[in-house]
């Protein structure tokens, strides 16, 4: 499918399920998207697959976590405390319960190809999610999920081929400002200014809007019907 620019095509009383691989991530990726959801009234839920290496690690980032989830108003986060590439069926079968428990209607992940082990591993979850949480598999709340689709985020390496853009020019800077609430990350790499100038760059090439974020889409089986609607 080639670059398809978009406007949102979501409407309110939807559940969101976001995927991060890592503490701060869902916010380098979709933070202006997740901020635009809360003001549509959405419900968002976030997962973290990893929480740190070390319990000092763990602690610093989980409440800095809190704190970004304060200030964006997310009400719903949860922390698996894995390592992405070790999940086991077990955790596989309770975050299907998860999906199904929250009756999500889209799911956000990293993108198959965003250079990172770990971030490749949480993407291939999530199109294995979609599969099973649509499907009569488990046990844990057997009640099969309608999931509409996956949206696919960039952190490390950017999308190749876009299917969606979103514009987030009103949301900028309150996704900057979320992600400099992640200070211990900050002292690494500078997330917050590499995803300014990314959004930017792609608002650029995309004459979307000034300030936009990247998807690509996946599980769409109305994908053009859906944006014919609108």
């Amino acid at each position: 499918m080639a670059d398809t620019i978009c406007s949102f095509p979501l409407e309110n009383n939807l559940n969101i399920t976001i995927l991060a691989p890592h503490i701060d991530d869902e916010i380098v990726g979709a933070g202006g998207s997740i901020a635009k959801h809360i003001d549509l009234g959405n419900r968002v839920r976030v997962v973290y697959i990893s929480s740190g290496l070390t319990p000092d690690e763990v602690a610093v980032r989980e409440k800095e976590s809190e704190r970004v989830a304060e200030f964006l108003e997310i009400t719903d986060i949860r922390f698996l405390r894995q390592r992405p590439t070790e999940l086991g069926e077990r955790h596989i079968e309770g975050i299907v319960s998860m999906l199904r428990k929250f009756s999500t209607d889209f799911i956000y992940a990293p993108h198959l190809n965003d250079g990172d082990v770990e971030h490749t591993a949480v993407s291939q979850l999530a199109y294995r999610l979609l599969w099973l949480a649509n499907g009569g598999y488990y046990n844990a709340h057997p009640n099969p999920n309608s999931v509409k689709g996956l949206f696919l985020y960039e952190v490390h390496r950017p999308i190749g081929e876009v299917h969606y853009f979103e514009d987030i020019t009103g949301y900028e800077g309150k996704k900057i400002a979320a992600l400099q609430l992640f200070a211990s990350q900050l002292q690494q790499v500078r997330y917050d200014e590499s995803a300014m100038h990314l959004n930017r760059y792609r608002g650029i090439s995309s004459e979307v809007a000034p300030s936009v974020e990247a998807f690509q889409l996946a599980g769409f089986r109305n994908f053009f019907n859906m944006f014919a609607r609108r």
